[in-house]
């Protein structure tokens, strides 16, 4: 299964979506994108429209290499479909259920949207220019390539609109279309001062129909990128990017394998502040706090404080940190730590019974560590040094622990 993020900053049209998927067939599949497109023209010649001819094409635009995919269509053998039409035309067709079942259901967004703009049953929708053989075959095109991929979910960042003025079949109109606002309520949008139409209507229903999270790239591990070019060639680079990626799941991993780092450089709390600033991240469920001299600005002396949680425990740790201490604010991000497989092993010592931490590696004994609190307690109980009943500990441990091999540290 594939997932997939939408990268809408320069907007998104139905061309720019099918260029930017054959593209992704020279990523992680080592596909040719040339083959996938042949393997596309097969599938798109089930339709029943005729009067037109698909192309590919790899172009540089601002240096870089990108996809494009064009119709060109023989508009004298052409008429206008309405949404009925093109349902009758997609169920007859040779496509996959899948297939239809996508291409259906951008269209049936597309019919709503223009049902609202002009006042119509959606059955009864002229498409015009967004119902010509062009915006079919890239609905088609799209819907062919993207449950080709396997997609299990797709995801995009806000989508950009672009503003001013276009031509259509009902003459000028405001930019975005009036199609296109009715598609993205509800969507996170970002405005620009772009003086063209970034998203069509058929993109916004693209995005609207597939897309179920958006927000910025999640942490995860790319696979294959897409560029996809637009008609339009300047200015700015008119493109559309598709990443195909998996998402590193936190749940999916072993619990002490993600971890947050919170921390924070102070330069106006005292020592004493510091000492129970540490105290209080513990308590809020820190695994581990450091704290390390650092000069800061103005020449003042100050401290870096971090502290080590369990990703649940972020906000609490942030919170000890912001209210226990001076500082306004904090950064914090997150890490994968690889750690020795532990056990506690009890020893009989003259002072007591002591916990004794055992680490190994792939089942092989590494090393073991008495309990620091229990050893501290047994010293302060007996009236002898820490070391004298950490080595005890440690001599019962081994003349009674059953491993492979000394502990070797690493």
């Amino acid at each position: 299964m594939s997932r997939l993020y939408f990268d809408l900053q320069n907007g998104i049209s139905g061309d720019m979506a099918v260029a930017a998927l054959l593209g992704l067939e020279t990523g992680e599949r080592g596909a040719p994108a040339e083959a996938a497109f042949e393997g596309l023209r097969v599938k798109l010649a089930t339709i029943d429209l005729g009067g037109y001819r698909t192309a590919h094409a790899v172009e540089r635009r601002s240096g870089i290499a990108g996809h494009r995919f064009t119709v060109e269509v023989d508009e004298g053998r052409q008429k206008h479909r309405t949404h009925s039409d093109i349902r009758r035309l997609l169920h007859a067709s040779g496509l996959a259920a899948g297939e239809k079942d996508l291409a259906l259901d951008i269209f049936e967004e597309l019919a709503r949207a223009e049902s609202l703009v002009h006042g119509v049953p959606p059955g009864d929708v002229h498409f015009h220019e967004i119902g010509a053989v062009d915006s079919i075959v890239d609905i088609a095109g799209f819907a062919i390539l993207y449950r080709g991929r396997g997609v299990e979910a797709a995801a995009a960042s806000p989508i950009h609109l672009g503003t001013g003025k276009i031509e259509s079949m009902h003459g000028t109109i405001p930019v975005p279309a009036p199609a296109t606002l009715e598609i993205v309520k509800g969507l996170p949008v970002a405005g620009t001062d772009a003086p063209y139409e970034l998203t069509t209507p058929t993109g916004a229903a693209i995005v609207k129909t597939t897309v179920s999270r958006f927000g910025p790239l999640p942490r995860c591990v790319i696979r294959g990128v897409g560029m996809g070019f637009g008609k339009r060639k300047s200015p700015g680079i008119n493109a559309l990017r598709i990443y195909e990626y998996d998402e590193i799941v936190k749940d999916a991993l072993p619990a002490d394998q993600l971890v947050a780092v919170i921390e924070s450089s102070i330069d106006d709390c005292t020592p004493e502040e510091i000492g129970y600033l540490t105290e209080e991240l513990f308590g809020s469920g820190a695994l581990d706090v450091t704290v390390t001299p650092v000069q800061m600005k103005k020449n003042r002396p100050g401290f870096t404080v971090a502290a080590v949680s369990a990703p649940e425990r972020l906000d609490a740790c942030a919170r000890a940190m912001l209210e226990r201490s001076s500082t306004f604010g904090l950064r914090y991000q997150y890490f994968y730590r690889k750690t020795l497989d532990r056990t506690l092993v009890k020893v009989e010592t003259r002072f007591g019974p002591i916990s004794v931490k055992v680490g190994s590696l792939g089942g092989t004994f590494l090393k073991a560590a008495p309990e620091y609190e229990e050893c501290r307690n047994a010293a302060r109980v007996f009236d002898v040094p820490l070391r004298e009943v950490f080595r005890e500990a440690m001599a019962a441990f081994h003349a009674g622990a059953k491993h492979e091999g000394p502990a070797r540290e690493r």
